[in-house]
């Protein structure tokens, strides 16, 4: 019991470390660019550059919804090899602990956009690649 207790505290602890979700606007804009040429093996390559507003900690969310789905379905599984960059310089992230679609990135003094790269996994046994909607 005093293990439950001591992992519980531990979980509301670092689910505090994400803040609750707010409708503000965003200042800037989101530039992604897909290379949907490895029909072969169902890769698309993608870039994509996010302005930031301050240095220091931000979280970034992959999608977990789908346009017309009542549940979060989309599964974080098909995102690989994940490269953040600052100013040209590779950053340091980590997964959150407690939300697997949530990555830690500090972004550094002087950085005014994170440049990321990843591909997206198309699912196994489709006929054709196919994107999250």
């Amino acid at each position: 019991m005093v293990t439950y207790l001591r992992r519980s505290r531990l979980w509301f602890q670092v689910a505090a470390s994400i803040t609750a979700p707010r409708d503000l606007p965003f200042p800037g804009t989101v530039r992604p660019a897909v290379d949907a040429s490895d029909t072969r093996h169902k890769v698309f390559a993608v870039r994509e550059t996010i302005p930031v507003q301050r240095a220091g900690p931000m979280v970034l969310l992959y999608p977990e919804w789908e346009t017309a789905s009542h549940a979060p379905t989309v599964s974080v599984a098909r995102l690989a090899g994940l490269t953040v960059r600052g100013n040209g310089r590779r950053l340091d992230w980590r997964r959150d602990p407690v939300d697997v679609h949530a990555f830690h990135v500090e972004v550094p003094q002087g950085v005014e956009a994170l440049d990321l790269d990843f591909q997206y996994l198309s699912p196994p046994g489709t006929g054709q690649p196919s994107a999250p909607a």
